[in-house]
């Protein structure tokens, strides 16, 4: 019988190793039993389609065209990117899309106003449920009265952009204090100005990028309906040495990554004053390539559709 041979440094590393697979073993079952289920790798088809249940609701944005190439209005889980020049309207449609839904639908609204303010965005939904502009500015009882009045049983959350907030975060939040039956609705203006979640991120590109897929993720993980503003400047996307006059339709839905992002992309282009139009440069949910011209109501701050004007009134 040979005497046993000394134990070397390799042996004791193997016997270490396999003490921390050890471990690291048992520790794996326990973390698979303290969370269940989710740590399984995916879902069944039919735990996936039993998620669905209730998504194919349309929420409706109130402007006839939209609605109708969308089959009834946007469903949850969409991202909808609204594009445009500052001073076209982006802000005033995005929170008339998402008033509407809140009054013809069981809907909650978080609404982040980072780039127009909370006070002037404010006075702009004041003026959509038919408050005047000078009563709302200076914050007339009267005004108090109608917005409450105009407000009743509606949820609509508006966010202080001034305070610390991670969107991740907030959104969870918003989420978790809704009963089941209430689809949660989220307005954010605008994502040149959201706080990026990626500290490596340096240019102007890669914060918009960041935060959209962020936006993306989140809407998809909690079911939103979220419209989300834009400026159309490409510069600010890709570089400074594309031309003014590129082509509007091009400089929304061009931007690199941002065209694969949204689940609807549209442009609001127009000249002040003059005609605005809307353009669909994208849609996974209906037809794309489609344009309406929109008139501005400046009393009400909305934007309506030309031909579907005499039809509202």
């Amino acid at each position: 019988m040979q005497p046993d041979r000394p134990a070397t440094l390799a042996d004791k590393l193997r016997a270490e190793i396999r003490e921390h697979e050890s471990r690291a073993a048992e520790a794996r079952r326990d973390l698979a039993e303290y969370l269940g289920d989710q740590e399984r790798l995916g879902y069944s088809l039919a735990e996936v389609i039993q998620r669905q249940t209730g998504m194919g609701e349309r929420f409706p944005t109130g402007l006839p065209t939209l609605d109708e190439k969308t089959g009834g209005g946007i469903p949850r889980g969409r991202m909808v990117m609204l594009v445009g020049k500052p001073g076209v309207g982006k802000t005033s449609l995005a929170s008339q899309f998402v008033l509407n839904m809140a009054r013809h639908r069981r809907v909650a609204v978080l609404a982040l106003f980072a780039d127009s303010g909370i006070d002037d965005a404010a006075v702009t939904m004041a003026q959509q449920l038919g408050v005047a502009r000078e009563q709302a500015l200076c914050g007339d009882p009267e005004a108090v009265t109608a917005v409450k009045r105009e407000t009743f049983d509606l949820s609509l959350s508006l966010i202080d952009p001034d305070q610390p907030y991670d969107i991740e975060d907030v959104v969870q939040r918003f989420v978790g204090g809704l009963p089941a039956d209430v689809a949660p609705v989220a307005l954010l203006d605008s994502v040149q100005v959201l706080r990026c979640p990626d500290p490596k991120a340096r240019t102007v590109y890669e914060r918009v990028t960041s935060i959209s897929n962020t936006v993306k993720q989140v809407t998809s993980r909690h079911r939103l309906v979220t419209i989300l503003v834009s400026q159309s400047n490409r510069a600010a996307y890709a570089n400074a040495a594309v031309a003014k006059d590129a082509d509007p339709l091009a400089a929304g839905a061009g931007g690199g990554a941002l065209e694969f992002m949204p689940d609807v992309h549209l442009l609001l282009d127009g000249k002040r004053g003059g005609p605005i139009k809307l353009l669909c440069a994208k849609s996974r949910i209906g037809p794309a390539g489609w344009d309406v011209e929109l008139a501005r109501d400046f009393d009400r701050h909305r934007h309506v559709e030309v031909a579907a004007r005499a039809a509202e009134a």
